[in-house]
């Protein structure tokens, strides 16, 4: 690098500290003639406000001592990818010890996008001879151990990898981070115990649920700095036309168009089984407890099975669920004496229903010691309408899926994340499959125990429980759901 261009670097470095616009502006050859940016005069205004942004956080976090979490939701070609490279320059040029990690939906996207946009930027800048780009480090010539980004895959066998390291500044970047398994998010919370730490997260809303979702949803919003930009408004997407095919096609509404141009999460998933907005809306729904007092009281059990699954109990009564309960790490018996404990104390349960399948056929047992109200169900075995479902549990969320569109939900941010989170498939027969709890895992999801417990309580059919209003002696028509689990053994396991 030549001593003109090395002077004026070091002479703007001071004023490029806490402020990233002026260094995109000033260490760039934007508009040049000939150049690589002769038809550019700069950045887009919503880059400009991000980065304006993230410098007013990152100089709030010196003195709190937070953690910067901004998130951007956009439909396509914005220019995000430009703006991540644009951003690990600025913090590698003005940041001493910093580490950087950068990560994407897959490990193509990271390779063959993120992390060659950065290649491209890094040719661009007046600097460039400061650092060194290889295929997945990038780091300062002088110091390329502790002065340095990485781009790193992310493994759900691995997720350590995105803990925080020991480095005075440490920034996490994620693109497309709608793709970005719930494991790794829950990892790089790691990040957030260093003090000033940055997480940024970019990408299409593709889904309603997830990490990225949550940034802009429920109790985290309010952690996270977040925007939505609209590919219409951004000078970067030069086919406007596209995008108001797409709208003349699919409607200004319609979900293709809110992930792909409005830069809005869907309202359903494409294979997702409970939308989000059914869920919503059951929450803020609100029903007297004088409306339900003629529906019967019934619980629903699901028992653990894994190491950080949890067991719970749940009762609804009619469209209200009254009361939730989640327990870690209790055995067979503390859970058995935890659901006798609640039907000693509420006489008016008029049946509980327990998930028997697996370790579950212990609880029921003990149970039924006590207390003969106690019904197992084993959610693997033939369904009532095998035309429609698969599996017994398919059914059962069939039912609470209907069940929804009238209910009155608690506010309970952890149900709302279940119930909206399992996908589904249609088998060769055209049959509803939901998708299984392990493979709910593998993508980095909860397994959803609460929703499971309250599916359990649809085991009495909708029918039979509105029939209940109108004749309190019904008992005999409720004994005839022992049949669930009079064909099947209760170690079957082929739908859960």
């Amino acid at each position: 690098m030549s001593n003109t261009v090395n002077d004026y670097v070091l002479e703007k470095l001071a004023s490029w500290y806490d402020d990233p616009v002026k260094f995109a502006h000033e260490a760039f050859p934007w508009g040049v003639e000939k150049g690589p940016l002769a038809e550019w005069d700069g950045l887009d205004e919503w880059q400009q406000s991000f980065l304006n942004d993230m410098a007013d956080k990152i100089k709030g976090s010196r003195v709190t001592n937070e953690s910067v979490l901004m998130a951007v939701a956009s439909g396509n070609g914005i220019g995000k990818s430009a703006l991540i490279a644009i951003i690990v320059l600025w913090f590698m040029t003005v940041r001493q010890n910093v580490r950087i990690r950068v990560t994407a939906n897959t490990e193509m996207q990271l390779n063959s996008t993120t992390w060659r946009e950065l290649a491209l930027w890094h040719t661009r800048m007046f600097h460039k001879d400061w650092f060194v780009w290889e295929k997945t480090s990038f780091y300062h010539v002088s110091h390329p151990t502790n002065w340095r980004a990485e781009a790193i895959p992310w493994s759900e066998n691995n997720p350590d990898a995105f803990a925080g390291v020991h480095a005075d500044h440490n920034v996490l970047i994620m693109d497309e981070a709608s793709g970005v398994p719930q494991s790794i998010w829950e990892a790089a919370l790691g990040y957030q115990t260093t003090a000033g730490a940055i997480h940024l997260a970019f990408g299409n809303p593709l889904r309603p649920s997830g990490g990225f979702y949550e940034c802009f949803h429920g109790k985290k919003k309010t952690l996270w700095n977040t925007r939505n930009i609209d590919s219409r408004t951004a000078k970067a997407a030069s086919n406007k036309k596209y995008f108001e095919d797409m709208v003349e096609v699919y409607g200004e509404d319609s979900d293709i168009v809110r992930r792909r141009v409005r830069g809005l999460f869907p309202r359903h998933g494409a294979t997702q089984f409970i939308s989000p907005e059914t869920v919503s809306e059951a929450i803020e729904r609100v029903i007297s407890r004088e409306e339900v007092s003629g529906y019967p009281l019934i619980m629903g059990v699901d028992v653990a099975r894994f190491g950080d699954d949890k067991s719970c109990i749940l009762l609804r009564r009619g469209p209200k669920v009254p009361h939730v309960e989640s327990f870690e790490g209790l055995n067979v018996q503390e859970l058995a004496e935890q659901v006798v404990g609640i039907l000693r104390t509420n006489k008016d349960i008029v049946m509980a229903y327990v998930d028997e399948v697996g370790v579950g056929g212990g609880v029921l047992d003990i149970v039924r010691r006590f207390d003969t109200r106690a019904i197992g169900v084993n959610v693997g075995r033939r369904p009532h309408n095998p035309k429609h479902y698969r599996f017994l549990r398919d059914e059962l969320w069939g039912r609470m899926k209907e069940w929804l569109e009238r209910a009155d939900l608690p506010h309970n941010e952890q149900l709302r994340k279940e119930l909206v989170a399992p996908e589904y498939s249609i088998t060769d027969l055209g049959q509803i499959r939901l998708e299984r709890k392990v493979d709910m895992k593998r993508r980095g999801e909860d397994s959803p125990d609460i929703a499971d417990a309250l599916s359990l309580t649809f085991t009495l059919t909708p029918e039979t429980e509105a029939d209940w209003l109108l004749d309190e002696d019904i008992m005999a028509n409720v004994r005839l759901h022992d049949s669930y689990t009079s064909d099947m053994g209760r170690n079957n396991t082929t739908g859960y």
